[in-house]
């Protein structure tokens, strides 16, 4: 793996006239900390602060992590309910770093607007999930698994995913 500081900085390109988009490696997303670039080019953009960028950029680095660990990297959350499999965890997660064919698949953050909301989709490269199977109740502080997803849909107004689980839409109305 190439070490962080020589990399050149994640660019973030105009996507038409209310959209922008940052296309990444898993790699890149971890050593460039894409969820706050990406929100600050984003509250630029659309001349945003305060609560309402922060509760966005809350629900984009859940989302960006999720792509990453569980997507990108394919690591089980089971692997983190003991210190004994957390160890496993973080060993296998250095392990896939250090692979190409995991450390260099791709994610994109993009985000569209219109003068009620913003919707930021994250997209990434892994096997998918089953949607189905989801539910969003209470988060459980203790759950082993989940807590992201959860917490994704009490800070967003809205959440879909599509492909199977690679891509997750959240929506965030404007008049927060």
């Amino acid at each position: 793996m190439v070490e962080p500081h020589t990399r050149a900085p994640l660019s973030i390109y105009d996507d038409g006239d209310n959209g922008v988009r940052m296309d990444m490696t898993t790699a890149e997303a971890l050593d460039h900390g894409a969820s706050g670039a990406f929100s600050s080019a984003l509250a630029t953009r659309l001349g945003a602060s305060g609560i309402w960028l922060e509760t966005i950029r809350d629900a984009l680095q859940e989302a960006l992590g999720n792509a990453v660990m569980h997507g990108n990297l394919e690591l089980d959350s089971k692997l983190r309910q003991s210190l004994e499999t957390m160890k496993k965890y973080g060993a296998l997660m250095a392990a896939r770093m250090h692979d190409p064919h995991y450390a260099s698949r791709p994610i994109t953050i993009a985000a569209t607007w219109t003068e009620d909301s913003v919707t930021l989709s994250v997209r990434d490269d892994g096997n998918g999930f089953d949607i189905a199977g989801l539910s969003f109740g209470a988060r459980d502080a203790q759950a082993h698994s989940g807590r992201g997803l959860s917490m994704i849909h009490e800070l967003a107004d809205s959440v879909r995913f599509e492909d199977q689980g690679r891509a997750i839409h959240m929506t965030f109305n404007r008049e927060r």
